[in-house]
């Protein structure tokens, strides 16, 4: 048994400060970044994420597997500033920086690559706290049953579904939510 699922791809962009307030994150703990984020201030952006967490957000650096939420570009940045550092995280036996994401951590705390994030955000959270959900609030979801039965003379039916999925978070201000668009 197979499934397709069709739509819309995932883009990558801003987020603005009206649809940040309206999103799953939105009790999230604020902070603001002076500037777009780049290799050159990432480690001073992920530092006031963390000094967020660690005076704000109450329980939050001893939850199971809590980290920070970055997308691709993001990674990246952080990477460029380990290796500007003279960092050894990350190396793999003088082959370069291990680009998979795995075991890269801050402080100790891993770091997540989440390709559908947006530019300029980084987010603190534990794994459990995100869950994907469903907008069933509005007319975009719909299953239909397409019954083949009736057609081939088999046990068969099929299932058509459409609707849109997402994020949202578990326990809603447990994280911190770092951009430039609170500003």
């Amino acid at each position: 048994m197979g499934y397709t699922m069709k739509g819309s791809p995932v883009k990558l962009g801003t987020i603005q400060g009206t649809s940040s307030h309206a999103s799953a994150l939105k009790d999230f703990t604020e902070v603001t970044f002076g500037d777009a984020l780049a290799a050159a201030d990432i480690l001073t952006d992920m530092a006031s994420v963390y000094d967020a967490v660690a005076s704000d957000v109450s329980g939050l650096l001893t939850k199971p597997n809590a980290g920070f939420y970055m997308n691709n570009k993001t990674y990246g940045f952080y990477i460029q500033a380990l290796a500007a550092a003279g960092s050894n995280q990350g190396q793999v036996s003088g082959a370069g920086f291990n680009l998979d994401g795995e075991n890269m951590t801050y402080f100790g705390y891993p770091i997540y690559r989440c390709s559908g994030m947006f530019n300029d955000t980084i987010v603190f959270t534990y794994p459990e706290n995100l869950v994907v959900g469903s907008n069933t609030n509005s007319g975009w979801q719909e299953v239909r049953l397409i019954p083949k039965y009736e057609f081939d003379g088999s046990d068969n039916v099929g299932i058509v579904m459409q609707f849109a999925i997402g994020v949202q978070a578990a326990v809603a201000s447990d994280g911190v939510y770092g951009s430039t668009v609170w500003s």
